[in-house]
């Protein structure tokens, strides 16, 4: 009497399953194909990503912004700083100062940098949001 279940047609069956959750997750995680399927509903949930990355851009632009004000403010406090600091250290209040000077115009520096790239992401983000926007324009 022969089984009607071998290994070789268990092995087959587990490869064809397997293939067929892997094509699966690969039609749902391809914007293409998304994108073919149902363009309204791709372009839609596009739209949402993209307002939410502008909303979270936004934020860390202001605070960014906030950070560089702070280090303006300090700064006028650096001289005084670099006077406590010399007279604990026993050092030249000139010479500290120029390095907290320093120091504070990298950080500024540096904020502002980061600010010209979030700007300039932000506004790759608004463009492709404009894109997704006639997109969907155009699909109704």
């Amino acid at each position: 009497m022969k089984t009607p279940f071998t290994f070789k047609k268990i092995g087959i069956i587990i490869l064809n399953i397997s293939l067929i959750v892997f094509s699966s997750y690969f039609i749902l995680h391809s914007e293409r194909l998304q994108e073919k399927i149902s363009p309204k509903k791709f372009w839609q949930k596009k739209i949402n990503v993209l307002n939410t990355e502008l909303k979270n851009d936004d934020i860390k632009l202001k605070n960014l912004k906030l950070n560089l004000e702070k280090e303006l403010a300090l700064s006028t406090y650096t001289e005084k700083q670099a006077k406590i600091k010399a007279e604990e250290i026993n050092e030249n209040p000139n010479d500290i100062y120029f390095e907290m000077q320093d120091e504070q115009l990298k950080k500024v520096n540096e904020i502002k940098n980061q600010i010209n790239l979030l700007t300039k992401d932000e506004e790759k983000v608004k463009t492709d949001l404009e894109k997704a926007h006639s997109r969907v324009n155009s699909i109704k």
